[in-house]
């Protein structure tokens, strides 16, 4: 059976043409209007959002903040690594450009559903290129996210964690993710045991 995907973008026509890359690919494409009407068992298994505007972004955070288990695919118009990395730092689990090949964009959702974040090759070596060499893995988190490494070693929840950083729960979880993928772990215990073989606790 085909999976199910959200399909969201601000002009009908668009939306159409996304539907049908999709359709052709083996998909079940659903139109969204608005990612607020996202719904379980009719939005599908992921979405894939054509961003265009400030608006459209401020969406897209408050979409993954509230569904973050739902894979969510931007689409750019603008394909610097700018563009993109501000779209995964707002939750999407991976970004392209529009101009990029429609295979292209069947590959990186079928990746998103499989747990993986496809980007193209000049992006990954340009984002790669800012990241710290682990020669100094402290510059690898902020002071805040040792501590948060600190309490979650002594017990602490991630609940209790959140409330002492001012977030909500699930914003803490999406934190917390995003410092796991920058340092190359997987979870908690990892991170533990990250911070501890490199010295920082």
């Amino acid at each position: 059976m085909a999976q199910k995907v959200g399909v969201v973008a601000r002009t009908p026509t668009v939306q159409r043409g996304l539907i049908s890359v999709l359709t052709g690919a083996g998909f079940q494409p659903v139109p969204i209007d608005d990612l607020a009407q996202w719904r379980p068992g009719r939005g599908g298994a992921a979405v894939v959002v054509k961003v265009r505007d400030d608006e459209m972004k401020e969406s897209v955070r408050w979409f993954c903040d509230e569904h973050p288990h739902v894979p969510l695919v931007g689409i750019s118009p603008d394909p610097s690594v700018g563009a993109l990395a501000e779209l995964i730092r707002l939750g999407a689990v991976t970004a392209i450009g529009e101009d990029h090949p429609t295979d292209q964009l069947v590959s990186v959702l079928e990746g998103a559903l499989g747990g993986l974040s496809l980007l193209p090759v000049h992006i990954v070596q340009e984002m790669a290129a800012r990241v710290p060499p682990i020669a100094n893995p402290g510059a690898w988190v902020t002071e805040d996210e040792l501590a948060w490494i600190n309490s979650l070693t002594d017990g602490v929840t991630v609940a209790e964690i959140a409330r002492s950083a001012g977030y909500s729960e699930r914003e803490m979880f999406r934190v917390l993710q995003r410092m796991y993928l920058r340092i190359g772990v997987g979870n908690r215990t990892e991170a533990i045991v990250w911070a501890t073989k490199n010295g920082l606790i």
